[in-house]
């Protein structure tokens, strides 16, 4: 009876740790990835700094929803492929580049898209929120 009811345990914690790690990729495939490829040097960059930085910080207060990403340029070709991989494994469509800098991008539903509005805090808000 003992060796049963010990089983019985074992089972119960490890239905419990799948559970939990079900929950956990769930959330992390929910998760939006918030993303920016950007150059120092670059003026457009540089313009659009503080819009970027509130747009951070205004995300970050909207919960665990939102992961923020940057990419700086020097970094472009170890960040990259590591962001495809871990959050676009079956995408055809990939993070890259858009014509220059900065290139802004959102990972959401296993699916990538790029911005191509104003650089502007409101215009970003919304179209991250969408």
């Amino acid at each position: 009876m003992k060796n049963t009811l010990k089983n019985f345990r074992k089972k119960g914690n490890n239905k419990k740790h799948r559970k939990t790690r079900r929950h956990n990729k769930m959330n992390k495939n929910n998760k939006v990835i918030v993303g920016k490829i950007y150059a120092n040097w670059c003026g457009h960059c540089q313009n659009m700094a503080k819009d970027w930085e509130d747009l951070k910080n205004y995300l970050a207060n909207q919960g665990n929803m939102f992961e923020i990403v940057e990419i700086e340029q020097t970094q472009e070709s170890n960040l990259i492929p590591t962001i495809n991989k871990k959050f676009l494994k079956k995408s055809p469509v990939k993070v890259s580049l858009q014509g220059g800098y900065p290139t802004l991008f959102k990972i959401k539903g296993g699916n990538v898209s790029y911005f191509q509005g104003n650089r502007t805090f409101e215009e970003m808000r919304q179209w991250y929120l969408q």
